[in-house]
């Protein structure tokens, strides 16, 4: 076709890329509307380019999913992620990294929204096909026993919990190493529900060991580990151990003014 016919549809794929990183920049700043003006400006560019069953379509579904449910919308999320899932079965079909990783996004939504034997039941599902499709060593085999520990400690059942944290830990460290930010960032979760269980020894102990061995990864002006480091504080706190409590706190606190401001809402809790 002469190039004068090919013009208009080169100039609408060219814009599909800047629309979307302008509405993953507007996603990450919290401006929902900002965001989701050009995600719908992507997803009309990407079905009327590709038609509705392209993958790029099933990862905006994803991306406009994912924003609906970081401003506490359930109900739109869903209807996305199974859309997005239908159309990556198709495409890749089912035994697919893709599939995989709506399946996962569902089964959080699902444990998120309390539909607990809907997200066991997926979560299971996903390690039976992600064990001989990944290898039992890889992301989507963490992420489901991740969220099966998650799962568990929200229904308080802290023996499973921890058991599936910890088989997460192994996958985690197997394939970022144990020196990762990945790695010790991931074992804030447990630590916090041996605090909400009682045990602060324990997270003590699980915390201090990240921060002695891991030393190095952990950068002090950085909030996970300020998120770290609040947390062991408490546990400390909660066994008597004021000084050491108040000085991880402090730390903290010091680190959260200076990354978010005085006036955030993580700088404010952390002062109470």
């Amino acid at each position: 076709p002469p190039r004068s016919t090919l013009f208009p549809y080169t100039t609408l794929f060219r814009s599909i890329q800047p629309l979307k990183v302008l509405a993953d920049f507007y996603a990450q700043k919290l401006d929902y509307a900002g965001a989701e003006k050009y995600y719908n400006e992507a997803m009309n560019v990407q079905i009327k380019l590709f038609g509705p069953t392209h993958p790029g379509v099933a990862d905006l579904l994803m991306s406009m999913g994912d924003l609906d449910r970081s401003r506490g919308d359930y109900v739109k999320p869903e209807a996305n992620y199974l859309k997005a899932l239908e159309i990556r079965k198709t495409v890749f079909g089912a035994d697919s990294n893709p599939v995989l990783d709506s399946q996962i996004k569902l089964a959080d939504l699902y444990r998120d929204k309390g539909e607990y034997p809907r997200a066991e039941q997926l979560y299971m599902e996903i390690l039976k096909s992600a064990e001989p499709l990944d290898g039992p060593d890889s992301l989507p085999v963490f992420n489901a026993y991740h969220g099966l520990g998650m799962l568990y400690r929200n229904k308080e059942e802290y023996a499973r919990a921890e058991l599936y944290f910890q088989k997460a830990q192994r996958v985690v460290e197997t394939i970022y190493g144990p020196l990762s930010l990945f790695s010790w960032a991931t074992l804030i979760i447990p630590a916090r529900m041996y605090i909400q269980e009682g045990e602060p020894l324990k997270a003590q102990q699980l915390l201090t060991q990240a921060l002695t061995t891991r030393a190095k990864s952990i950068v002090a002006d950085d909030l996970s580990g300020a998120f770290l480091r609040s947390t062991l504080g408490e546990a400390y706190r909660l066994q008597g151990d004021y000084v050491r409590a108040a000085s991880l706190t402090s730390e903290a606190l010091t680190t959260r003014e200076k990354l978010l401001g005085n006036e955030h809402p993580e700088t404010l809790l952390a002062l109470e």
